[in-house]
């Protein structure tokens, strides 16, 4: 029993992959960092964006711009039309202040009491200079100060309530409700008729104000969410959409219409087809280009497939050897005399017969046979007694890498007179696609044809005379051999061309080339 158990506590035992263990906590540790650095990037932005909301507040009700700002706008835009130069180029003359404090009053709002606040100024404010002195021993007992200070508290807390009145909601003081402006409505000229006087009183006005419904409107919607946001808003929305376009226009006047806004597109073919500028690569390069780029990749494609069938061929030509070395009882020591290309050539009687003689002569045949391998062993000690085995065993182990040292060496000999075959069977095709010179054209080799016309007959005909013997069309230089055998057979005949030397020249012989060359010289 206590073996069973040792031999299961041996089977159970558990072994710690220590790489998976690694990896496991490096991926453990990565989520843990990436989950607080999210977590304390996300506190930072938050405290940000409450700080920012609450130390921001737009002025939506335009309470900086005060009459004293507007009297100086119009102070300014006046002194801009009457092109001053004492006033607009005078960097001395100012029509603001920097600090306008009674913009700034106005808007500063009073930062909200709450109950425990209040209660503490007014228990700060009524304490006596002893009492508020914290490294002062108090004469009263603790328990008697704070029954007195929730009794204060209390008196307190009902004064607080009957003072505050409507004010209050359940003992805390309520957000002071903000004045709205009441605006009247303003009746503007119409900017298309005098736009100065539009403008002018569009500023004066503050005609962008909204009116006291659509501010009781924004205020309703932000807490109750009305339905009826839209009916209200639309009021004075007509004003809006004037006051807008009016501005709109002012601030482009000097651009064009509506078709300034839209940005208009060409498509590549059509701006190329009319621009001047020239491209980096034309037609005939990028032909060229395509072209050479089309002759290395079928240059490449042939050289792989001669790579593939030069150790396909190496291999099979192997082969073939190795059978016919065992057909012919051969040990891996010896070697037969024959040449790869004895296989692959055609077969010629004469010389084979000889190679035959050569491989399977007298050394063939005197050679001693190999010891055959028997299934059953017999021992030798039945039949010669006292053999002693261990000097042929030594001697054949010596033999043995001997052998085997050799044998590499033929093999790799015999493997490079095969790749040599190969490579000299394949050798026509190692360059399938020779480089061409880099020509603009494809030139082509024509040979001279005069059809037996010398240079004075050519130099003193004119060209109808020759175009009687024979045409151009048939001069022309890209022509098939058969058709230009056939032409010179049937137009260089003698007999043709002393006919039309003497319907030409008068005479059946050649002419004379100092006479042809004197005519030149007097022509030209």
């Amino acid at each position: 029993m206590l073996s069973d158990d040792e031999d299961d506590d041996d089977e159970l035992s558990l072994t710690i992959n220590e790489a998976y263990k690694k990896r496991f906590d490096h991926n453990k540790e990565r989520e843990e960092l990436q989950r607080l650095q999210e977590k304390f990037n996300r506190g930072e932005l938050d405290g940000d964006d409450e700080e920012s909301s609450t130390s921001e507040e737009e002025d939506e009700e335009a309470d900086l711009l005060t009459e004293d700002i507007d009297r100086r706008i119009v102070e300014v835009v006046n002194a801009l039309r009457r092109n001053d130069p004492d006033v607009v180029k005078n960097p001395n003359v100012r029509f603001f202040d920097d600090d306008d404090t009674s913009a700034n009053d106005k808007v500063k709002k009073d930062k909200p009491v709450y109950l425990r606040d209040y209660h503490r100024m007014n228990l700060l404010n009524e304490l006596p200079d002893h009492a508020r002195d914290t490294n002062t021993i108090d004469e009263l007992p603790y328990a008697i100060q704070v029954e007195q200070e929730r009794a204060e508290l209390v008196r307190e807390m009902h004064s607080a309530a009957a003072e505050d009145g409507d004010d209050s909601d359940g003992g805390f003081p309520l957000k002071k409700a903000e004045t709205v402006r009441e605006i009247q409505p303003i009746e503007l000229p119409d900017p298309a008729d005098d736009p100065e006087s539009f403008l002018e009183k569009y500023m004066t006005s503050k005609a962008w104000l909204p009116s006291a419904s659509v501010n009781r409107e924004k205020k309703s919607t932000k807490t109750t969410g009305s339905e009826h946001a839209p009916e209200l808003v639309e009021e004075d929305s007509e004003f809006d959409d004037k006051a807008d376009e009016f501005e709109a226009k002012y601030n482009f006047r000097f651009e064009a219409g509506e078709e300034a806004a839209q940005i208009v597109s060409y498509g590549r073919d059509v701006v190329n087809a009319h621009s001047v500028r020239r491209d980096e690569e034309t037609a005939r390069q990028r032909a060229r280009r395509l072209e050479k780029e089309e002759k290395e990749g079928a240059k490449k494609k042939k050289l792989a497939e001669l790579a593939r069938y030069k150790q396909l061929k190496v291999k099979d030509v192997m082969k073939k050897l190795q059978r016919v070395k065992e057909i012919a009882g051969l040990r891996a020591d010896e070697q037969l005399d024959i040449a790869p290309e004895d296989l692959e050539t055609d077969f010629k009687e004469d010389e084979w017969d000889e190679k035959m003689k050569r491989a399977f002569g007298d050394e063939f045949y005197g050679r001693k046979d190999k010891k055959p391998e028997w299934d059953f062993d017999i021992e030798i000690d039945d039949i010669v007694p006292e053999f002693s085995e261990e000097s042929e065993l030594k001697l054949s182990k010596r033999q043995k890498k001997k052998l085997e040292h050799q044998k590499k060496s033929d093999d790799k000999k015999l493997k490079a007179k095969v790749e040599e075959f190969v490579e000299a069977e394949i050798l026509p095709f190692e360059d399938p696609v020779a480089d061409e010179p880099e020509t603009m054209f494809r030139y082509r080799e024509v040979s001279p044809e005069s059809f037996n016309l010398n240079p004075a007959d050519i130099l003193l005909a004119d060209d109808n005379q020759l175009n009687e013997f024979i045409g151009l069309k048939k001069l022309a230089p890209y022509r098939e051999p058969e058709k230009k055998q056939k032409d010179h057979k049937k137009y260089a005949k003698k007999k043709r061309l002393r006919e039309w030397r003497k319907q030409v020249f008068g005479t059946t012989d050649a002419p004379e080339w100092e006479k042809a060359l004197a005519k030149k010289l007097q022509e030209e």
